[in-house]
């Protein structure tokens, strides 16, 4: 479990066209098996240096493992890949704001609000770099604007209850 105050990560989903390689390196990460996973990506990055899935994923192993400024740099080469990724734009920020560095997370929030608007964790994460930039009436308004009008609608990986 990330420290407290530690933002969500977004999970990654497998695309079905996968190598079967990449798709044991996911697997791995989904088992917590970090070490394992982080392996697996380097070996898919010796074969396909361009390969925007393995960079993304071990830029969020890295995160995980808190080499923070080591996950920013992997994760912005993969975005540089192939930018339309709303999960990787949203790792990268929770990179950035673990580094304290919210004003450079913002961007990434917004592209990844912008590729997926009802992308609940982006808007929290917008919200909570904002106030910690001491914006607290943009922050506040973010909230209500996001959640406010459209909070039924939003993506939570979270909240799985049954009704």
């Amino acid at each position: 479990m990330p420290p407290k105050g530690t933002p969500r990560r977004a999970a990654a989903e497998t695309p079905p066209a996968l190598p079967e390689k990449l798709r044991q390196g996911l697997r791995l990460h989904q088992q917590g098996k970090l070490t394992e996973a982080e392996q697996i990506y380097r070996e898919v990055l010796r074969d396909d240096p361009a390969c925007f899935e393995a960079l993304h994923m071990l830029g969020v192993v890295a995160l995980q493992t808190r080499k923070t400024r080591e996950s920013v740099e992997l994760i912005t080469q993969a975005l540089q890949l192939n930018p339309g990724v709303a999960a990787a734009h949203i790792n990268l920020a929770s990179a950035l704001i673990a580094l304290t560095r919210f004003a450079e997370a913002l961007p990434s929030l917004e592209k990844a609000i912008a590729l997926k608007p009802d992308f609940a964790e982006a808007h929290a994460n917008r919200a909570a770099a904002l106030n910690a930039l001491k914006r607290h009436d943009q922050a506040l308004a973010h909230v209500f604007s996001s959640f406010g009008a459209r909070g039924s609608n939003m993506t939570r990986r979270t909240d799985r209850r049954k009704t």
